[in-house]
C-alpha cells in the first residue's frame, strides 16, 4: 500500500462488468490537511494509485502503468461526506502480453472516474 492507512478494501465482488472494490476512505489521514485545508478531497494521483493497487490484488501480480488513455475525473470526492467508494475494474489482455485495463469509480453511485490504460506486468 502506498500510503499508511489511507484507505481499506473492506470486501470485493464479481460482476458482470469485472471486479468490484469496496473501499473504504479515512478521512483523518494526514494527506487531507494539505489537500486541501478545511475542504478534503481525495487526490487524482491518489486514486490512481488505488485503481492500481486494487488490479494488482485482483490479478496477484505486480503492475504498472503503461499508458493511460483515458482519465476522466467526473466529480470531487469529499472523504468526510463519501468515506465509501466503489471500484470496478476489469482486464482483456492484449496480442502482446499487455493488459488493457478498464475501470469506473461511484461515490454514492455517482460516477466520479473513468479510465481505460494499459498496464504491464512488473
Amino acid at each position: 500500500m502506498f500510503f499508511t492507512d489511507f484507505y481499506k478494501v473492506n470486501h470485493t465482488d464479481t460482476s458482470s462488468s469485472g471486479t468490484i472494490f469496496h473501499i473504504e476512505l479515512n478521512p483523518g489521514h494526514d494527506i487531507y490537511k494539505a489537500h486541501f485545508p478545511g475542504q478534503p478531497v481525495l487526490p487524482g494521483a491518489c486514486t490512481l494509485q488505488i485503481i492500481k493497487e486494487c488490479a494488482q490484488q485482483m490479478l496477484n501480480k505486480k503492475l504498472q502503468y503503461s499508458r493511460i488513455n483515458l482519465c476522466k475525473f467526473l466529480r470531487y470526492v469529499d472523504p468526510v461526506q463519501c468515506n465509501e467508494i466503489k471500484l470496478t475494474i476489469s482486464f482483456n489482455e492484449n496480442e502482446d502480453g499487455s493488459l488493457q485495463m478498464i475501470s469506473n469509480g461511484t461515490c454514492e453511485d455517482s460516477f466520479f472516474i473513468k479510465t481505460k490504460a494499459i498496464m504491464k506486468v512488473k
